[in-house]
């Protein structure tokens, strides 16, 4: 079903869609590289692409994948090289959890503890959603080196006596493409990392909260609100989620892609529309995703498929959406319904506390996106605080937010 606005929200997310797009119209692009030129072969990555496995390659998995979610079925100590400071034990964990075809399925994830001794009851836990990293098996997180800023921030909860469990996302690093912002496939993946980690008899307390960032902030949203419908135990030990500047209102901008979007589009938005629209041919086979696409389309599509999300990105700097589109995406059969049942975070039927963080800086989420969304949750009465940073990017609102973060987890802890 197609997502309903109050009036008023409407009025507000014109004005936003409207803003955003003119954000997008005089973003600054650069030069252009030729997707040919490069190479998904594992062993001629870039270094700071190459994964750290840490004994657990199960791309090509041939194993049993449990029907029941949330079964561990392997934890390996965390290659070293690929820990982040101020933790103590690290894993890297291989779980059950359903794809978005409701199937047995797998994910890997990554579990820290801090290095210091635990308190009576066990560390505090905190689920972690990460951010778009892109579609290839090789960028699971749990496998790569954490870009600096999610590193830091990762490692100042550790210090502060935060454990931690990072869900890899079902599809990455496992068996299946991942779809990406699929909400329920999200949601599915971090409640069956906590599941999984209960099977581990650390340190850690049964009650956790959520923090997601970017795609984890959509996942974040999803999980608080269908937690109930994935694992009844799982959600009843939630204490409470904080999605930062989460992918909200996307399902208003998809329909929207059309050849004759100006020039100069910010490519970090191409790149995301890529992952969608892959993510969307995976769990819609029967819908004609590539009869919209230029033959220069369809290659970028398949190039998601196998590398992260910076080669894309290069990949399609420079290039006009013409050059990518061979035709509206509003002319495919009953998108906006399906785009809303892929993606679209529900403003109400919420139970936990959210906090909701944003940059008015952020282009890569832009602001009014997340302001109407939180506007319309508060407006149905949901248990939702709204941050705002005007000076924050996406990736500096990690660092300018955490002091309110870190007072919203004390209250519920």
């Amino acid at each position: 079903m197609a997502v309903a606005y109050s009036r008023h929200t409407q009025r507000f997310l014109g004005m936003a869609l409207a803003v955003t797009l003119t954000l997008l119209t005089f973003a600054a692009a650069g030069p252009g590289a030729s997707a040919d030129q490069i190479d998904d072969a594992i062993d001629l990555l870039p270094p700071d692409e190459r994964p750290l496995w840490s004994g657990l390659d199960v791309r090509n998995y041939r194993g049993h994948a449990p029907r029941d979610s949330g079964i561990l079925l392997a934890a390996n100590p965390l290659d070293e090289r690929r820990i982040i400071p101020g933790s103590g034990e690290a894993y890297r964990i291989l779980y059950s959890t359903p794809d978005q075809h409701g199937n047995p399925a797998l994910s890997t994830g990554a579990v820290y503890l801090p290095a210091s001794p635990p308190p009576d009851g066990g560390f505090k836990l905190i689920a972690y959603g990460h951010g778009t990293v892109g579609l290839g098996d090789h960028c699971a997180p749990s496998a790569r080196t954490e870009d600096p800023d999610t590193g830091a921030y990762l490692s100042g909860w550790l210090r502060d006596g935060y454990a931690l469990v990072i869900t890899d996302y079902q599809g990455l690093g496992t068996p299946g493409v991942h779809p990406y912002l699929h909400g329920m496939t999200e949601a599915s993946s971090i409640v069956n990392s906590v599941r999984a980690l209960d099977q581990m008899e650390l340190p850690v307390s049964r009650e956790w909260a959520l923090i997601g960032h970017s795609q984890g902030g959509h996942a974040a949203l999803f999980t608080s609100r269908f937690a109930q419908q994935i694992d009844a135990d799982v959600a009843a030990r939630l204490l409470g989620t904080v999605a930062l500047a989460p992918g909200v209102n996307v399902e208003r901008l998809v329909p929207l892609a059309h050849p004759e979007l100006p020039a100069g589009l910010p490519p970090g938005l191409i790149v995301y529309a890529l992952l969608i629209m892959a993510g969307m041919r995976e769990t819609y086979p029967d819908v004609p995703i590539g009869e919209y696409l230029t033959p220069r389309g369809r290659e970028l599509l398949d190039l998601t498929l196998v590398r992260c999300t910076r080669p894309v990105r290069d990949a399609v700097t420079g290039l006009h959406p013409r050059e990518i589109l061979a035709r509206p995406l509003a002319e495919i059969p009953g998108i906006e319904d399906l785009v809303a049942e892929y993606l679209a975070v529900p403003t109400d039927g919420y139970t936990a506390p959210v906090l909701v963080a944003q940059g008015l800086a952020d282009l890569a989420v832009p602001a009014p996106l997340v302001l109407s969304f939180t506007a319309e949750m508060a407006a149905r009465n949901q248990p939702v605080e709204l941050v705002v940073h005007p000076a924050a990017d996406h990736l500096s609102l990690l660092a300018d937010s955490r002091d309110e973060v870190a007072a919203f987890l004390a209250r519920l802890f």
